[in-house]
């Protein structure tokens, strides 16, 4: 949690995840479950291929 709050802090916002349009109501249970533990941002983008957890943030963890 501690790299979370961090880059959070450096960054001005949570980490986002991707999740492309087409598996976005799929994955809606699987997004509010994850958000209960870890506070992310989620962004819809048709050039992932069904969810990927943010570039910057899995670079830096």
């Amino acid at each position: 949690m501690k790299a979370i709050e961090e880059y959070r802090l450096n960054n001005k916002r949570y980490p986002t995840i991707y999740v492309s349009a087409k598996y976005h109501k799929q994955m809606e249970g699987l997004l509010r479950g994850i958000s209960k533990w870890m506070p992310i941002e989620v962004e819809i983008d048709d050039n992932v291929d069904r969810w990927e957890l943010g570039r910057n943030f899995s670079e830096k963890v």
